[in-house]
This record gives structure tokens, C-alpha cells and sequence, in this order.
């Protein structure tokens, strides 16, 4: 029942510790103040889109996490995509899902598919 209310004073810490954060703690996760908010204000199903689609490239969430600029910029494409209908229909495949038709409409594909070839 209070759910919702957990959830926004969780984020509203996390929103206060971005704002206390030095430029140098920034500089070094790669991301700027504003990112780091929007990734806070954004649906919690993002993340685990982007990870689910990565999968289907053969990425591992540890190796999609490796360089935190790249992943923010990735979550950050993956936020702003409007292409939900066909990701969701082509995640909801599981084990079949084919990255060459997701490469037809996700705007990480190009990335994923350069971090499988270098796996």
C-alpha cells in the first residue's frame, strides 16, 4: 500500500546525494549532475529493458556495466527510444529473440553488437 511513498523518498535521497556530489566524483562515473537525475526519475523497467536486450546480443550485465559513461549513455538512448512496441515484443521472445531485428529499431544495437564481437 505504501509503496509509492517508499519509492519516492528513496528517490528523493538519491536525488540529494547527486546534488552534493563533487565535480570530481562526477568526472569520475562519467556522468553529469542532470544525467544522474534523469536516470533517478526514470521508470524503474529501463535498466532492465536495456540489460534484456543486451542479453539477446550475448552481454552480460557486468560487461554492459563495464565502462559507466558508455552505460549511462546507453540507459540514457534506451530511455528516449520510441521504438517500446517492437522491443517489448521482440523481449518478450526470450531465448528467440533475433538481434538482427532488433538492430532494425534499437538505438544500442550498433554498440551491443560491438561489445559481443569483442567478447
Amino acid at each position: 500500500m505504501f509503496g509509492w511513498t517508499k519509492a519516492y523518498w528513496s528517490r528523493q535521497r538519491d536525488l540529494e546525494e547527486i546534488t552534493a556530489m563533487s565535480d570530481s566524483e562526477l568526472s569520475d562515473i562519467g556522468a553529469s549532475r542532470a544525467d544522474l537525475r534523469r536516470i533517478v526519475e526514470m521508470p524503474d523497467e529501463v535498466p532492465t529493458r536495456m540489460a534484456s536486450m543486451a542479453r539477446i546480443f550475448g552481454i552480460s550485465e557486468d560487461r554492459l556495466a563495464e565502462n559507466r559513461a558508455e552505460y549511462v549513455e546507453r540507459l540514457m538512448n534506451c530511455a528516449a527510444c520510441r521504438a517500446l512496441g517492437e522491443c517489448r515484443h521482440e523481449l518478450a521472445k526470450g531465448d528467440g529473440a533475433d538481434p538482427a531485428v532488433c538492430g532494425t529499431f534499437c538505438p544500442n544495437a550498433g554498440r551491443f553488437a560491438e561489445l559481443s564481437r569483442a567478447v
